[in-house]
C-alpha cells in the first residue's frame, strides 16, 4: 500500500512569490507508520472542511490511470 505526505502547511498554500524550495513537498512511502500519520493528518483537516469522505491510500493510488467500472457505457460492445 501507498500513501502520501506533505510537508509544510496544508492550507491555501503559500502565495506564488514564495520560492519553489520553500512550498510544501510531496513524498511516498511503503512504511505503516508513516501511512497511519498521513491518515492522521489527512482525516484531521478533512474534518476541519466538513468532509466527511474521501479515499485515501492504494486504492485511490491504484485508480489512478486505471478505467473504472462505473466509467463503462452501457451501449458498449464490451463483452
Amino acid at each position: 500500500m501507498l500513501t502520501f505526505s506533505v510537508s509544510g502547511s496544508l492550507g491555501s498554500g503559500p502565495p506564488s512569490h514564495v520560492p519553489l524550495m520553500s512550498r510544501p513537498t510531496i513524498s511516498i512511502s511503503t512504511n505503516q507508520k508513516d501511512h497511519l500519520a498521513a491518515a492522521k493528518a489527512l482525516t484531521s483537516h478533512l474534518s476541519e472542511w466538513g468532509i466527511t469522505y474521501g479515499f485515501i491510500g492504494g486504492f485511490a493510488w491504484s485508480l489512478l490511470g486505471s478505467s473504472r467500472p462505473t466509467d463503462i457505457s452501457h451501449f458498449s460492445n464490451a463483452p
